[in-house]
């Protein structure tokens, strides 16, 4: 990695994004926790009441638009991995999916692809 450091939004807020990727994140210097996208916060799962000082979002369009963020992590359910990986990817995000990736090859080929016409990363979390 550079010396760069990399504004990440992370795409959902379950035990994936609060045990694995968000610990992770604060803990890499070339890492930085920019923006969070959850749907619907309740009392005791807010994410910003719990990162106060990242961006929240309550929609990926929203935050995929935030020109700040130039990495993303989708840590949502595995039917949605295609269509936001898909949407950050269109959008100039390098891109990191918790597995499993993709339920197609065909849909896995069309990121892999995507990616390459756009020149980002795309890559998958093994944990």
């Amino acid at each position: 990695m550079s010396n760069k450091t990399h504004n990440v939004g992370v795409i959902g807020y379950g035990m994936s994004a609060k045990v694995f990727h968000i610990p992770l994140i604060e803990v890499v210097p070339e890492l930085r926790l920019h923006a969070i996208v959850q749907r619907n916060p309740t009392g005791g799962n807010d994410a910003s009441k719990d990162h106060p000082d990242v961006k929240s979002y309550r929609t990926t369009e929203d935050m995929v638009r935030d020109s700040s963020v130039n990495m993303v992590v989708v840590t949502t359910t595995p039917p949605t991995h295609f269509e936001l990986a898909r949407l950050a990817l269109e959008n100039g995000k390098h891109v990191i999916v918790e597995k499993p990736f993709v339920p197609t090859f065909k849909e896995a080929d069309e990121l892999i692809e995507l990616a390459k016409k756009t020149g980002k990363l795309l890559t998958v979390y093994q944990s």
